[in-house]
């Protein structure tokens, strides 16, 4: 999978036009070999490996790629700045800086070795699934704030300790009560994070705040369209007609009338909404 790097001190009306190459293709991100699988079945006794290990070999692999890209070169730049003759023809020092780090929802959780959709599903704080229901609160605003996650010490060693009781002789599973009783309450993984690794000399560095709100993957493209389709249904479980009038409400008129043009190929790509041609050519243009 690509990694696309942007700069962030250039005018937004020049890096957002197409032809302005100031996106640069920094690496791309092998999947796990296939040849993983025969590897545990040989060394396990012809035994298959189960999800949780193969989950956690892909988490290693992941971190081991951007062990790679985070070397000692780049964590020198990152420290002390690199002199760069600029445009102008004046000698500037440039100090590399990870502004945001853009991805969809499961890819947050894999790059902060965070367990997806456990116990603390957030990204970026300690709230728990169970006090999801106060989303938009006064205290869920609070909770955000006094429970937001920190890369401390005390969790490192908690990880670290977790790794050993796998790979030294103790030979714990990936997902054995010991390892879930380490980790299971903030939803850590056993998996080392190059980022807190490779980044531990800079103080100032949190991961946790790398990871903004991605508008094209989670909202766009993922929840609100999930959101969306759903209420759609719900209206249509209601009355169809409360259907054809959010289309009446909500839906431009051009797009109201091109949609019955366009139905045969939104059944193919939304047939559960085949019954509701306005509602599906809405969410398509959502996508």
């Amino acid at each position: 999978w690509p990694i696309y790097v942007f700069p962030r001190n250039m005018a937004k009306w020049f890096r957002c036009k197409p032809n302005s190459n100031s996106c640069e293709h920094w690496a791309y991100i092998p999947s796990l070999p296939d040849a993983i699988k025969d590897f545990i079945q040989q060394i396990c006794g012809g035994k298959a490996g189960s999800g949780p290990l193969l989950t956690h070999c892909r988490r290693e692999f992941i971190q081991a790629v951007w062990a790679l890209l985070l070397d000692d070169d780049f964590i020198e730049a990152y420290k002390h700045g690199i002199v760069v003759m600029c445009a102008d023809g004046i000698q500037r020092r440039i100090y590399l800086r990870l502004m945001t780090y853009s991805v969809d929802y499961p890819e947050k959780m894999l790059m902060l070795s965070l367990r997806d959709k456990g116990t603390c599903p957030c990204p970026c704080c300690l709230v728990r699934k169970k006090e999801i229901c106060d989303l938009g609160k006064k205290r869920d605003r609070v909770r955000q704030e006094t429970q937001a996650r920190a890369d401390t010490h005390l969790l490192r060693g908690d990880i670290i300790l977790a790794c050993q009781l796998i790979y030294d002789k103790t030979g714990y599973g990936v997902s054995s009560k010991a390892v879930e009783d380490l980790l299971k309450e903030q939803s850590q993984v056993p998996t080392e994070n190059a980022l807190s690794s490779r980044m531990i000399t800079t103080p100032s560095f949190n991961k946790y705040q790398l990871f903004p709100v991605d508008i094209m993957h989670e909202v766009e493209l993922g929840v609100w369209k999930a959101v969306f389709t759903h209420l759609i249904w719900l209206l249509n479980a209601l009355s169809p007609d409360k259907v054809h009038e959010l289309n009446k409400r909500c839906v431009p008129q051009w797009i109201y009338h091109a949609s019955y043009l366009s139905h045969p190929i939104v059944s193919v790509r939304c047939q559960p909404l085949d019954a509701i041609p306005s509602a599906a050519s809405l969410t398509m243009c959502l996508k």
